[in-house]
């Protein structure tokens, strides 16, 4: 059995065990570099499928290369549909040469738990708003020592389109109808693009082309540019 169909099975197996509280998504990286959502499990907490994109914190982790230095990321918070807040790990999957092959992450919805607490506490008289508190004291410790080497985003956002991640790398303004970009704009926005990771998205570059208004060819020569 290959490294794919192994974590594909592992990712069924847990998301049965940990319940519908719990998404379990595995991103798998191809021949060519590129990443795409290979299983997913209890989808509802997030709202993504299996053609949604690899998240913007993702990305981040594997153009840091923080998998070299860890196995994994634990305890952080992810921004769900409608600005839902999840509590998310990611596990980099790799092989023996310690080369990166795709991350397992598991994306816990506390919501359930946060409006016990909520209930409880008003049984009590107390009015203490709980629907912030993801992480726990020992959660915020480990995680900051987990994470002190590295520059990772606060909050993770789990779009659910790829459209989404590509408008959230650029400034909005540059977006906005009538709006006519230099080629030293186009340029800038690649690159940013690029440094990002959105190009390591599996199927991206025609969608990165019709936001911004110019042909697939076009895109891959600014990436030459870059490049050279």
């Amino acid at each position: 059995m290959n490294e794919l169909k192994k974590y594909k099975k592992l990712t069924t197996f847990l998301g049965q065990v940990l319940g519908e509280n719990y998404e379990v998504v595995l991103h798998w990286k191809d021949e060519n570099n590129s990443f795409y959502i290979a299983a997913i499990e209890n989808s509802v907490v997030s709202g993504r499928t299996i053609n949604s994109p690899i998240t913007d914190l993702a990305l981040k982790l594997v153009q840091e290369k923080v998998y070299e230095e860890k196995d994994y990321v634990a305890h952080y918070v992810a921004k769900a549909k409608s600005n839902h807040k999840v509590k998310g790990s990611t596990y980099f999957i790799k092989n023996d040469k310690q080369e990166l092959l795709g991350l397992l992450c598991i994306n816990f919805d506390t919501d359930r738990y946060v409006k016990l607490a909520d209930n409880i506490l008003a049984l009590t008289g107390l009015n203490v708003d709980t629907s912030n508190t993801l992480l726990t004291e020992e959660d915020k410790t480990n995680t900051i020592q987990q994470d002190s080497s590295i520059s990772i985003q606060p909050e993770e956002i789990l779009h659910s389109d790829v459209d989404e991640i590509i408008s959230s790398s650029i400034d909005p303004q540059l977006l906005q109808p009538g709006v006519s970009m230099t080629p030293e704009t186009k340029t800038k926005i690649v690159q940013e693009l690029q440094d990002k990771g959105v190009f390591q998205i599996k199927g991206v570059m025609p969608h990165v082309a019709k936001i911004m208004g110019i042909s697939e060819p076009s895109v891959y020569r600014y990436l030459r540019k870059i490049n050279d």
